[in-house]
């Protein structure tokens, strides 16, 4: 996984606790992998897991680049493992 999507609010680091990031991110209301998972959807035209890694990189990506564009409330952001 090349990179993942986070909010500005959420002070954990999904690449050094990703279950402690899920019950925060849950606290504050987002479901930010529910989201991101259904946006996945709507960009794959075969099962995502089906797709080699690099495509579901690809997907990923691409989707979380939607998310960020299409946030009026400007609360997501993309980060990547240090």
């Amino acid at each position: 996984m090349k990179c993942m999507l986070t909010t500005f609010d959420n002070e954990i680091n999904p690449y050094d606790n990703l279950v402690e990031w899920q019950i925060r991110d849950s606290e504050l209301g987002y479901n930010t992998a529910i989201k991101l998972n259904e946006i996945i959807e709507l960009f794959c035209d075969q099962p995502y897991e089906e797709l080699t890694e690099a495509e579901q990189d690809s997907v990923r990506e691409t989707a979380i680049d939607f998310i960020i564009i299409n946030d009026p409330l400007n609360i997501y952001k993309k980060v990547r493992p240090s």
